[in-house]
């Protein structure tokens, strides 16, 4: 016996490697959510021994002799021990009593729950692969099963499909059911859904969904669970550390055997950081316990965000054995805030805006009433799920919320809805008009073909030549126009009055952008009468009653009679004479009434 559990010892070292380590025709499948085994090819009522074994520690034990077709199931037809395990990845099974004691690892294959494909007829499965190093198991080597109660369309009770890997790098991975029509439908969706690893034919791993660990009747043994559980720090329920706990310590809650004495508890970050192991604390009493631990909060954040693993290493009489894990989403980075589109802006068409973030898996929370934002649906807070109808003025603020549940900032974008008036005709030219005769008249429409009101104050006729043109009744002046909706000036004429070109304007004064809005109005005017020549300038013109004065012979320093010059203005217009005066030795210039004189 101590050869034998030496072997044994052995080959756990070594079973990582997926080399067989099931003898001859022996396998063994190992439903390991179900706490389950199925032995098959075994030699028929031979005493076998069964356990499970976790770190060099057997956690679960059984006994049994196989069927005469060679088959032993466990889990019910032979029970645990006990206790039930619940089985995890990287157990190893282990069976002794016919021939060499056989052992496989247990790998670490998942199924999700089948549901209607992208094509039509078909089933998709997905689930995940990795093997203890959190690599892709081995490409081909695992296959999705749906097994249904009833029977499918071609009498078969299952439907196989390979599963295919996602990426060459993710481990998760996606099984499709092709041809699936009619009847098989509704039984393809409500089949028990299980996830098959077979590198080796002779070691098959399970999981099956639905499905836990724990006895099926008639086994009894209570399941004895080692495993993290729960943690304090969460965001929809799901374990996570974020910006808002990041700074608080992380409790963290269990389960353990009866038998376990003492819980060591560490979180691992996604690279080589972890934290330093905490004792918990254990309950106290007989049966299955539970246990609580604290992480400081500094250990934690020091790690790198991404997914951590809580685990704890339990304390029983065989040894120190691992359990189940936890696994905490940490990303402590807020996302950007979300881009609206179109942006916000003066608009004369309502818009339908939607909301983006560089955050695919972020969702997105906004209002209209100028608040700002909560990181949840409330009275005026609602969540982006589709285009948002902007048929009024309004801003719309929104923020995006991660899946760890960090806030982003709040952006903000304005909609401002105005009217847009366009005029029917844009313009009118009457052509050739005889003078100061009515042209034919014609309508003027103004239209809103925005998206806000407009109320027209007046209408009026300006530019140029105002006079040549004339209108009629107006339904425009201080009217509101709401979108849609138009308003006329009819008879509009042009009556010339004077030859040539004639232009003018008929002006709409409202409050639309711009203020104003204008038709141009022109014509060409003919026939009007000719105009007389116009008078001739009128200007002064200066006459004098003499131009030349004799004084004859005159004594030396002796003054002569007076001569007098009058000047008098037979022109038609104003004669100023500034001044008056006498160039020349001898002579002298008397009292005159001419100098200084403006209006002669």
């Amino acid at each position: 016996m101590a050869a034998a559990a030496t072997c044994v010892l052995g080959v756990l070292a070594f079973a990582s490697s997926a080399q067989a380590a099931v003898s001859g025709s022996h396998v063994i499948a190992t439903l390991y959510s179900t706490s389950a085994l199925e032995l098959s090819g075994y030699t028929p009522d031979v005493p076998l021994d069964i356990t499970i074994i976790r770190a060099g520690v057997t956690i679960a034990h059984a006994t049994g002799a196989a069927a005469a077709d060679g088959s032993l199931n466990v889990n019910p037809s032979a029970c645990w021990i006990g206790t039930t395990p619940a089985i995890l990845a990287q157990d190893v099974v282990s069976v002794a009593g016919d021939g060499p004691t056989d052992t496989m690892v247990v790998q670490d294959v998942t199924a999700g729950r089948p549901a209607k494909g992208t094509a039509a007829n078909t089933i998709v499965v997905h689930g995940t692969g990795r093997d203890a190093a959190g690599n892709q198991l081995p490409a081909g080597t695992i296959e999705s099963r749906l097994i249904t109660t009833g029977k499918f369309a071609d009498s078969k009770k299952s439907k196989r499909a390979t599963a295919v890997y996602d990426s060459p790098t993710s481990t998760n991975w996606t099984a499709t059911f092709t041809n699936v029509t009619g009847g098989d439908v509704s039984l393809a969706l409500a089949a028990s859904s299980r996830g098959v690893y077979s590198a080796l034919v002779s070691e098959v791993t399970i999981s099956e969904n639905p499905g836990g660990p724990g006895p099926s009747a008639p086994c009894t043994a209570p399941l004895a669970s080692n495993g993290v559980t729960a943690s304090d720090h969460v965001y929809k329920g799901a374990p996570t550390v974020n910006g808002a706990n990041v700074a608080t310590d992380v409790g963290l809650s269990g389960i353990a055997q009866a038998d376990a004495t003492a819980v060591s508890v560490k979180v691992t970050g996604p690279g080589a950081g972890t934290t330093s192991a905490v004792a918990a604390t254990l309950s106290t009493g007989t049966g299955a316990k539970t246990w609580t631990a604290t992480i400081p909060a500094a250990e934690v954040a020091a790690l790198a965000d991404g997914t951590l693993t809580a685990t704890a290493t339990y304390t029983t009489p065989g040894g120190p054995i691992g359990g189940g894990t936890l696994s905490l989403l940490k990303d402590t980075a807020a996302p950007a805030a979300p881009v609206a589109s179109p942006a916000g802006g003066t608009y004369t068409a309502t818009q339908s805006v939607s909301l983006f973030d560089t955050d695919s898996g972020a969702a997105m929370f906004y209002t209209t009433n100028g608040s700002a934002p909560a990181t949840s649906v409330d009275v005026t807070t609602k969540a982006f799920s589709a285009p948002i109808a902007v048929s009024s003025s309004l801003a719309i603020k929104a923020l995006a919320v991660d899946t760890a549940g960090n806030p982003s900032a709040v952006s903000t974008d304005t909609y401002s809805l105005v009217a847009s008036p366009s005029l029917t005709p844009g313009g009118i030219d009457y052509g050739s008009q005889q003078y100061n005769t009515a042209s034919p008249g014609l309508t003027v429409t103004l239209k809103n073909d925005g998206a806000a009101d407009m109320t027209v104050s007046g209408v009026s006729v300006t530019g140029a030549n105002p006079g040549d043109f004339v209108r009629g009744v107006s339904t425009c002046s201080g009217v509101k126009l709401t979108p849609g909706s138009s308003c006329t000036v009819d008879n509009v004429r042009f009556i010339p009055q004077a030859n040539g070109t004639r232009t003018a304007a008929l002006t709409f004064t409202d409050d639309a952008p711009g203020g104003s809005q204008s038709v141009p109005l022109t014509g060409d005017g003919f026939g009007a009468p000719t105009a007389p020549p116009p008078p001739p300038p009128t200007a002064p013109v200066a006459s004098v009653s003499a131009t030349a004065i004799d004084f004859g012979a005159q004594d030396l320093n002796t003054t002569s009679t007076v001569h007098t010059v009058t000047v008098t203005n037979t022109g038609t217009a104003a004669m100023s004479i500034p001044t008056t005066g006498v160039s020349g030795a001898g002579f002298a210039l008397g009292a005159n009434t001419c100098a200084g004189n403006s209006a002669i």
